[in-house]
């Protein structure tokens, strides 16, 4: 087995941190010291800055995950099928559940909720950019689908941030009951069933908003029926 790099052992170390004590709360010392670091600019060295070092940290913890997400697309779109929002979902969902198995994909995922504030200002602009590229192929596919549904493009982007919140909030929260020994009321697998229903269903729910494909809308409320009044 050959030894890790100063600069795998760096981001280790940071990784471990952050998940412990917050992007902004981990100190540069400390990640240093855990990473087995004399030399106080090491990290500086390697990576120049605290917003550097994140973007590789989760730049190596997405790498494995879109392989398995791209595979997943691939194996579902076998003969130019076209597929429906749970398939999906279910694709994006599986992968990410997995990783909570280990130490570094807990970290990983516990790392993330806090950065959904950028992620969300940028999918309401409409920009998927700087999503990796299996993220960015699931939620053009969702967008797609949406957009068949005949929903207006404003509705189509808060549901994707809110897709993005949902999805984020419930496996960090779920890898905090892990690392903390609390209950855990479904298993792996069924966790990731329930993931996937809740995503689906808010994907794909009718919507109420004017301008939204009627045929596809409940029957309206008298609220609603004021709204678009």
């Amino acid at each position: 087995m050959t030894e890790r790099s100063t600069k795998d052992r760096l981001l280790d170390a940071a990784q471990r941190l952050f998940a412990r004590d917050g992007v902004h709360g981990a100190r540069i010392r400390d990640i240093n010291e855990l990473a087995g670091q004399r030399n106080p600019s090491a990290l500086h060295y390697h990576f120049g800055s605290r917003e550097a070092l994140l973007e590789a940290i989760l730049a190596r913890y997405q790498r494995d995950v879109d392989i398995n997400v791209a595979a997943a697309l691939d194996r579902l779109e076998t003969g130019g099928r076209e597929l429906g929002i749970r398939e999906i979902v279910e694709a994006a969902v599986r992968p990410e559940v997995r990783t909570l198995d280990t130490q570094e994909g807990r970290d990983c995922v516990r790392i993330i909720p806090p950065l959904l504030p950028v992620l969300s200002r940028n999918l309401r602009a409409g920009n998927i950019y700087p999503i990796t590229p299996g993220t960015r192929r699931i939620l053009e596919l969702l967008d797609q689908r949406m957009a068949e549904r005949s929903l207006p493009e404003r509705v189509r982007r808060e549901r994707l941030v809110t897709y993005a919140v949902v999805f984020t909030t419930m496996l960090g929260e779920r890898a905090n009951a892990i690392e903390e020994g609390g209950e855990l009321l479904l298993t792996g697998d069924e966790f990731a069933v329930h993931l996937v229903d809740m995503l689906e269903a808010l994907l794909a729910a009718p919507s109420g908003l004017p301008g939204a494909d009627r045929s596809r809308r409940r029957p309206a409320t008298a609220q609603t029926k004021r709204m678009e009044g």
